[in-house]
């Protein structure tokens, strides 16, 4: 009679690895950097609407009349010389 011989693998079984929780930080980070970023730039908005523009010196001045255009009888063609680089 023969004899049999059986051989048994060995299975490791490991339990599954829970994911870390540094995802989260990180996405909750980054939520809190835009929404403080979106918050800055509509404040920033407001304050300069907030106060008011002083014009400047030359702006309180009187525009000067402008000198008028002169006419031409005939067509005006301007020439415009060019020279080479």
């Amino acid at each position: 009679m023969e004899l049999k011989t059986y051989v048994m693998a060995e299975i490791h079984v490991q339990s599954k690895k829970q994911s870390s929780n540094a995802s989260w930080i990180w996405i909750i980070a980054a939520l809190l950097v835009a929404a403080a970023l979106v918050y800055y730039l509509m404040n920033r908005n407001k304050e300069q609407e907030a106060t008011p523009a002083i014009p400047p010196a030359a702006s309180k001045l009187e525009p000067k009349v402008r000198p008028q255009q002169p006419q031409h009888n005939e067509p005006f063609i301007p020439v415009v010389y060019m020279r080479s680089v």
